[in-house]
């Protein structure tokens, strides 16, 4: 109807990207329900493929997709209009991301890993304009990252066994070596 959003206990996102469902099928019961329809069917493939970046097994991961495809709450919050599958499937991503980010930076530093760098930034950001839960997921998501450099890069026994002062380390990270 063209009104603005006036409900204001969550970030905007969520809600535009609802909206876009009622501008293309109307005020109605589908357009309200068809975006986060679509964001809980993109949960699915997005599951298998984390959880083969994390296993290498198709069978883990076919198991971890079943158990995320039968789930009721998941099928449940799918096919109603809330934000929260558009914020779980940002904080789903943010994650895998997140994975693949700290699987390269056990290499070193690299234009794909800053990319990777780049989309999980997005994805974070994606999920904290959804909905203010995204903030905490995100908070676990720096507390990985800073963990993963501190056990890498951090301690001197870490450089120690890569063989690589605090100063080598640094630039090792920066990608300068």
């Amino acid at each position: 109807h063209g009104l603005s959003i006036y409900e204001i206990t969550h970030p905007p996102l969520g809600k535009y990207l609802m909206s876009l469902g009622i501008r293309a099928f109307g005020m109605t019961p589908f357009g309200w329900r068809v975006v986060c329809a679509l964001f809980g069917t993109m949960m699915v493939p997005l599951c298998y493929v984390f959880m083969w970046a994390v296993s290498k097994n198709s069978w883990i991961s076919a198991f971890t997709t079943a158990l995320l495809v039968f789930d009721f709450m998941h099928f449940t919050l799918s096919r109603i209009g809330t934000i929260d599958v558009i914020v779980g499937f940002f904080i789903l991503l943010t994650f895998y991301l997140m994975y693949l980010v700290l699987d390269d930076l056990k290499m070193g530093c690299s234009w794909k890993t800053v990319c990777l760098m780049i989309l999980n930034g997005m994805a974070a950001g994606a999920a904290m304009a959804s909905k203010w839960t995204g903030v905490y997921a995100c908070a676990g998501i720096a507390v990985l990252f800073f963990t993963f450099l501190f056990q890498e890069y951090g301690t001197a026994a870490a450089r120690t066994r890569k063989g690589m002062s605090g100063q080598a380390a640094i630039s090792y990270l920066a990608g300068r070596s």
